[in-house]
């Protein structure tokens, strides 16, 4: 099945055969198709699909990767390229060396594991594991499970945005601080909760934040 029923959709190619579509319209609906048959629409579908879901942001921040790096990536790439099954434990040591991935890096890969870019976008942002923006000095996270949901986290975080001039899966400009929303800190008993680092503020309301927030300026 190749058609496509909204935009709210989160998308990934598991393999050079087949593709799904999860809908996520109440229930989840998985539709399944072949590659060779939608290929065009899956790809431009894509692109639509990352500016609708807003699950991840790509980074605005200059890429700034060092030859190190880049060797050292080479090197990942260079002893897994014959296996494409290798391809998600050559982005996770990609991140391991940049701390996200960012477009250039998705491109070094996709062309070092001989695999198109839209897969490796596809996994990067269909994984939770992957960032595409990078973590800065003071990474604040904010929890949004619901213990802390139903106390006001979204508050919150709201507060935090507002404060700093970004969204969550961004990081300040001078990268010295990043936000992102998680489901679960285990302080439940605290909630709302928010940790910056490894440290851990709880039972907060909005007029907490500019004092948390100036310990780190």
């Amino acid at each position: 099945m190749c058609d496509i029923i909204n935009t709210n959709v989160y998308f990934y190619i598991e393999n050079e055969l087949n593709a799904a579509v999860i809908i996520k319209s109440g229930k989840k609906r998985y539709f399944r198709y072949s590659v060779s048959a939608c290929e065009s629409s899956a790809r431009a579908f894509i692109i639509e699909w990352r500016i609708n879901s807003m699950k991840k942001k790509i980074s605005s921040i200059p890429f700034s990767g060092t030859p190190e790096q880049e060797e050292k990536l080479k090197a990942v790439i260079a002893a897994n390229c014959d296996d494409k099954s290798k391809l998600m434990t050559v982005m996770q040591e990609a991140q391991e060396i940049y701390g996200y991935l960012p477009r250039e890096v998705q491109v070094m890969i996709a062309e070092g594991m001989d695999v198109p870019l839209e897969k490796v976008y596809g996994v990067a942002t269909f994984y939770a594991q992957f960032a595409l923006s990078p973590k800065g000095k003071y990474n604040i996270s904010v929890c949004l499970g619901t213990a802390c949901y139903v106390k006001g986290s979204q508050k919150i975080l709201d507060k935090i945005e507002e404060s700093l001039g970004i969204e969550a899966d961004e990081c300040t400009s001078d990268g010295k601080f990043s936000i992102q929303a998680c489901r679960c800190i285990g302080a439940c008993g605290l909630a709302p909760v928010m940790m910056v680092n490894d440290d851990v503020y709880g039972r907060l309301v909005p007029d907490d934040i500019p004092g948390i927030l100036a310990k780190y300026a």
